[in-house]
């Protein structure tokens, strides 16, 4: 049944299922006290290093110098309301809000391309589900990111429209779409590429790829371009006009000599993405073809038949899809250029290829796997939407259990522990009898010591930047953020740290009281 034909009640409908779905998801990040890594500096608001301005005010500034305007009013506007790390939940919240509208997107640009409404809504879960939107709901620090996401489908029915118009309103509409494109932009670059997501439903549903498809995706490339030039002006403008030494050119275009080392990331991230749209890459091996010296044990070996196995099914799947309509070899090019366009680290400079980058890519993933579900199901030939139905429900069944577990245990749970040990350290002090305190960085972060196995985020403590922070949200909590404490940190093992009237909170210590019991949490 096509969109147009559905009652606008139904749309408001899934809009508030899908909040209830994500709230009930997501709730240990409401009913729990803490905060992630850059939330700890980011809504401190202390005076920071940078020509004494506040710390609220450089990573205003900061937000500016990666060219993502709106994303720094945004944070600027919601840092002010923080005062206790109580607050950082309400931010959280509207992360969640984002996520359901985002999916609520998918879910209707599925229904708008003429997939039933039950697989479409289980689609529009896994989405929500998925890793980088995980992040979206449990780090106050990228609440805002689902918005691009959405901001980028706005962009992209603009544009769809503007090509049924005639002349005059065609080109409004197109600018229309190169300013939407832009807002998604000066939020996150990486996640407003969600636009070519939304592209690859359509024209890999289509009956006929036309010559019309083919300049529509030369008009869609035009906006692109047109506003990747405008967001690299917007970042240099911003370089320019502040005059700030900044290092991260998070904002600026990759280097041509970096796409070939960029390649192999793009190829392990589609097929985790593909195999473990609700749980974190980093739990499945790399991509088996340039890790073969890697394989050694039987072990490994398995672990990559793991997920190379089922990626396989899925390629397989989309074969069979893909297999009855006309014009399969451009089908099949589409298909392996449409990654390229989604994957953000192939458009910025980041020096990194973290979780939060990859929304449009995880949600193009699962709209391959959601295509090959389909293929498998004309393959059988029986009761084809019984076997999408079942199968996509089987997902969001396992999603769900999944995603849950990861959110509370591996997230939410890494990060209060840490927040209770540091707290029961300052309740056991007299805090008026020290001059200073002083955080021991825990020795064993990158290597899995931390207070959860296998936590997929290191927790706050690990970061020099945001431990004398974490102190400091706690001294406010337990209003004794009045006291003339100098805070200070170091990493485990370094020099030895001062112990005269300081008070020393040794995260290391904490873990292994936590490994050997729980009582480093007490």
């Amino acid at each position: 049944m096509k969109l147009t034909s559905l009652s606008p009640n139904i749309h408001w409908y899934v809009l508030f299922c899908l909040i209830a779905i994500f709230v009930a998801l997501y709730h240990p990040a409401l009913t729990n006290d803490y905060a992630y890594s850059d939330d700890y500096h980011d809504f401190l608001g202390v005076p920071g290093e940078n020509g004494g301005a506040s710390g609220i005010a450089w990573v205003f500034d900061k937000r500016l110098l990666e060219g993502r305007p709106i994303y720094a009013g945004i944070y600027y506007v919601s840092a002010w309301f923080v005062e206790t790390l109580s607050d950082i939940r309400w931010i959280r919240l509207l992360g969640i809000f984002g996520i359901a509208l985002a999916s609520w997107c998918v879910f209707r640009e599925l229904v708008r391309q003429e997939f039933g409404r039950l697989p479409s809504f289980f689609v529009a879960v896994i989405v929500g589900m998925s890793v980088p939107f995980q992040l979206a709901g449990s780090w106050a620090t990228v609440s805002a990111f689902p918005y691009a996401f959405a901001v980028s489908y706005a962009a992209f029915l603009i544009a769809e429209h503007s090509l049924k118009q005639r002349a005059t309103i065609k080109y409004a509409l197109i600018v229309a779409s190169i300013i939407c494109l832009l807002m998604a932009f000066w939020i996150y670059q990486p996640v407003a590429l969600s636009f070519w997501a939304f592209f690859a439903v359509g024209i890999l549903r289509k009956q006929n790829i036309t010559g019309n498809d083919i300049r529509r995706v030369f008009v869609y490339l035009c906006i692109t371009a047109t506003v990747v030039g405008l967001s690299v002006l917007t970042y240099e403008t911003a370089r320019s006009v502040l005059n700030i030494d900044y290092y991260e050119a998070r904002g600026g275009l990759i280097a041509i000599s970096d796409i070939p080392e960029r390649i192999p990331w793009l190829m392990n991230r589609m097929a985790t993405a593909v195999v473990f749209p609700v749980t974190p890459g980093e739990y499945s091996p790399h991509w088996p073809w340039y890790t073969l010296p890697h394989i050694a044990s039987s072990k490994v070996l398995f672990k990559h038949i793991l997920v190379f196995l089922p990626l396989v099914a899925v390629l397989a799947g989309l074969v069979l899809y893909f297999r009855d309509r006309p014009q399969f070899m451009k089908r099949c090019v589409i298909a392996c250029v449409l990654p390229v366009l989604c994957y953000g680290i192939m458009l910025v400079s980041e020096n990194s290829d973290p979780q939060r980058t990859r929304m449009a890519l995880s949600f193009l993933a699962i709209v391959y796997l959601f295509l090959a579900v389909h293929g498998y199901a004309r393959y059988i030939n029986r009761t084809p939407s019984a076997f999408v139905n079942c199968v996509m429900g089987f997902i969001v069944f396992v999603g769900v259990a999944l995603s849950s577990w990861h959110n509370e245990r591996q997230f939410v749970e890494a990060n209060v522990i840490e927040i209770q040990y540091i707290r029961s350290e300052l309740q056991q002090h007299d805090l008026k009898s020290y001059d200073a305190i002083h955080v021991v960085r825990p020795d064993s972060c990158f290597r899995g010591g931390t207070f959860v196995p296998r936590g997929y985020l290191v927790p706050s403590s690990c970061m020099d930047w945001a431990s004398d922070s974490m102190v400091k949200f706690l001294l406010i909590d337990l209003h004794a953020d009045t006291f003339p404490l100098r805070l200070s940190s170091s990493a485990y093992g370094d020099e030895p740290v001062p112990r005269t009237n300081t008070l020393v909170i040794d995260m290391e210590k904490g873990i292994r009281a936590y490994r050997a019991g729980g009582a480093g949490a007490q």
